[in-house]
């Protein structure tokens, strides 16, 4: 992990996390080790598959919190946020009514929210959303501040585009 002027670590971005996890998914088991027999992020202290996702370092939540929803998510500059994705999804009928389970992620406690949306995120073929737009570095955050923040951005963005009339409006 590299460090800024200030001497803190700096946190990297989830395109690089999503690259270096496809590099390492052309070995045998790698992805499997991540998959879905991983039941909350604190499971992967157990995973060698983790550690090689985040050599060298001494990971925080946050890293658990990525590696745990890396399998289910990929970034995609120009796509779309997660929230806008997720509301496209249902309003072009390709999912079935997500409001419930969006507004659960919302309220539920930092350590439950990021189970509830890799659950949500497993019923997709791996989204392709910009990380940057959508909100998820607030999102995985344990701060209550920037957590609520994220969710908030989240809601905001699954509605605006579960209500779009059609491109442009």
């Amino acid at each position: 992990m590299k460090r800024n002027e200030k001497g803190e670590e700096d946190q990297l971005s989830f395109s690089e996390v999503r690259k270096r996890y496809d590099d390492l998914s052309k070995r045998s088991g790698f992805k499997a080790q991540l998959g879905k027999r991983i039941g909350v992020p604190d499971d992967l202290v157990m995973v060698p598959a983790f550690y090689n996702l985040f050599p060298g370092i001494t990971p925080s939540e946050w890293h658990y919190r990525a590696a745990f929803i890396v399998p289910f998510l990929r970034h995609n500059e120009s796509g779309p946020t997660l929230g806008a994705y997720i509301g496209d999804q249902e309003r072009l009928k390709k999912a079935g009514n997500l409001e419930r389970r969006i507004l659960q992620i919302a309220r539920a406690a930092p350590q439950q929210d990021i189970v509830y949306l890799r659950r949500l995120l497993m019923r997709f073929d791996e989204p392709a959303v910009n990380w940057n737009t959508s909100g998820l570095a607030q999102f995985f955050s344990l701060d209550e501040k920037k957590n609520s923040n994220g969710k908030k951005i989240l809601v905001e963005q699954y509605f605006i585009a579960r209500h779009r009339a059609g491109k442009g409006e």
